[in-house]
């Protein structure tokens, strides 16, 4: 089970990572309009580092990840170079 889910999660990340471009970088942090608010991970090309915020919960841009961790590897690695 656990090599199930490790490997089912580098192959969602390998995904969002080839979706992501480095103008996703650039994308505004959005906070969503639904009312049942949840943290997440989003990069800040501001600060030049992942960071938590609030979103709504409904249209994600692609800058908007589950774990800090993700947004590291992917958003942090393409927003950086």
């Amino acid at each position: 089970m656990d090599v199930f889910v490790f490997v089912l999660f580098c192959t969602i990340s390998f995904i969002q990572a080839a979706q992501f471009t480095k103008d996703d970088c650039l994308k505004p942090v959005q906070i969503g309009p639904v009312q049942c608010k949840a943290a997440f991970r989003v990069f800040s090309w501001r600060k030049g580092k992942c960071q938590e915020t609030i979103y709504g919960g409904c249209f994600p841009s692609k800058n908007n990840f589950k774990t800090l961790e993700q947004c590291k590897q992917v958003a942090a690695t393409i927003c950086s170079s």
